[in-house]
């Protein structure tokens, strides 16, 4: 008699009641263990997401990305400290933030590490150590000075932008053109793709990528430094071991660089002109601050100048508080035990190593303690101290006073901070006085729901039907 033989007939007197009972009973009893005798089991949060992953993905699935809405409706009945799944503690503490988002050993979770289609990147990668690494052989191509001898290139791109939004604006015009062309400096990259197929360019990109690559890889292209270094320079002159350096693990980590950049300054600038078109009066004092350095529309200031003009400084901080960045709980887990004690109560609570830990930016970017009218765009908070010159600081419930800057956390901390953030910044200078210089614009049918965080799927995403809509004056 075959084994398949022997199997089947084993399988054919299985009641399937017992299998059901067994199903059951495994299921009641790893709730009464999460419930009772978890590691977790004494802190505080809902009972029902303490038993299962299933409320948060019915949020995430069926309520379309609603899962975000939950925490700060937790945070205000159950405290500070909050079980929000079986194995995740969510802290909504500012001055605990810098302790979950450390350049320590902090792990990520494979499920909320790995993008689908980019598993070997570095935002995908889980050990802390193997990320460093990663990480490292991109760092210098993202410092403040490599960022400095693009400027020219990121302006350029900028100024094109504005003479078609001038000349021939009929839709909206993706910044994927010129973020692209600087992270892989291409040629005449994906600007001159520009098709009434808006989406065209997002299917051509990767197949450029492709071709870069291999073009640095064997070859064609210099592998040394030049003015128009790629990221695959980078990291083909790297420390980084052989199999670090593969066809298919760099075309990974060039997707994510790119994609990273594109959707996080296009909403980021879509907030700060939606907000000064509909507040004249900040518009106003924005673009009489920009016209002492950019008295001639076709000489624009250089980089460090426009650093230095507090006001542009501001609304840029304030846009970017509230484009937040990613807003979904970003779980960290860290190796060690670590205490926090409740500032209301003085409970002390011991969290044990191994456990998830996270803080979403809204729940800081939206602590009326911190910024007060949270939800207004009030870019005056972050200017200067009129008296002393020094940067604004607020005073938090212990009476301490600490810079406001601290607080402004959408492109997190930690060694897993924005790789990007200083060619975000650049963009966002160099973009903000070009608008604000060159273009006058009229909301058209649009209102504050455009600019709202409606829902979370990895990126923010409005309200359907929503968009900032213009007429070029």
């Amino acid at each position: 008699m075959g084994l398949l033989t022997v199997l089947s007939e084993l399988l054919s007197q299985i009641d399937l009641f017992l299998c059901l009972y067994g199903l059951v009973g495994y299921t009641l009893t790893l709730v009464i263990y999460r419930l009772y005798f978890s590691p977790l089991s004494s802190f505080p949060g809902p009972k029902l997401t303490a038993a299962t992953e299933w409320y948060e993905i019915y949020y995430q699935l069926v309520k379309g990305g609603q899962f975000f809405r939950k925490l700060p409706e937790w945070h205000e009945r159950y405290g500070p400290i909050v079980r929000i799944n079986p194995t995740e503690l969510h802290i909504s503490d500012p001055e605990f933030y810098d302790t979950i988002y450390t350049t320590d050993r902090r792990d990520k979770l494979p499920l909320h590490s790995s993008l689908p289609t980019v598993p070997s990147s570095g935002q995908s990668t889980i050990d802390h150590f193997l990320h460093r690494k990663r990480r490292a052989a991109l760092n210098p191509f993202f410092s403040k000075p490599n960022i400095q001898k693009f400027v020219p290139f990121i302006q350029s791109r900028v100024d094109i932008l504005i003479n078609r939004i001038n000349n021939e604006y009929k839709e909206s015009f993706p910044s994927l053109a010129w973020i692209m062309n600087l992270v892989l400096a291409l040629p005449h990259g994906v600007l001159k793709k520009i098709a009434p197929e808006k989406w065209r360019p997002i299917l051509d990109w990767l197949e450029d990528l492709r071709i870069e690559l291999r073009a640095v890889m064997y070859g064609t292209k210099e592998k040394d430094d030049t003015p128009r270094s790629t990221i695959f320079h980078e990291i083909m002159k790297s420390d980084l071991p052989p199999e670090e350096k593969t066809e298919h693990r760099l075309h990974e980590e060039a997707q994510v660089v790119v994609g990273a950049g594109v959707e996080t300054t296009k909403w980021t600038l879509t907030v700060a002109m939606f907000h000064l078109i509909s507040k004249p009066e900040l518009l106003s004092r924005l673009r009489a601050e920009i016209l002492t350095v950019f008295p001639d529309p076709s000489s624009p200031p250089s980089l460090a100048t426009l650093e230095k003009l507090p006001y542009l400084t501001a609304v840029g901080q304030e846009a970017i508080r509230l484009s937040m960045g990613p807003v979904q709980h970003l779980p960290r887990l860290a190796h060690n035990p670590l205490p926090y004690t409740d500032p209301k109560t003085g409970r002390t609570y011991i969290i044990p190593a191994g456990t998830p830990l996270s803080c979403a930016t809204p729940i800081i970017h939206h602590n009326e303690l911190i910024f007060p009218s949270s939800h207004s765009f009030i870019p005056e908070r972050w200017l200067p101290d009129p008296i002393t010159g020094l940067p604004p600081r607020v005073k938090i419930p212990s009476g301490e006073e600490k810079p406001l800057s601290k607080y402004l956390v959408s492109f997190s901390k930690g060694s897993r901070q924005c790789l990007g953030m200083n060619l975000a910044y650049a963009e966002l200078y160099i973009a903000l006085a070009s608008f604000v210089r060159k273009c006058e614009f009229e909301l058209w049918e649009t209102n504050h729901e455009a600019v709202e965080l409606w829902a979370e799927y990895v990126i923010n995403v409005p309200k359907p039907g929503t968009g900032v809509r213009v007429k070029v004056l």
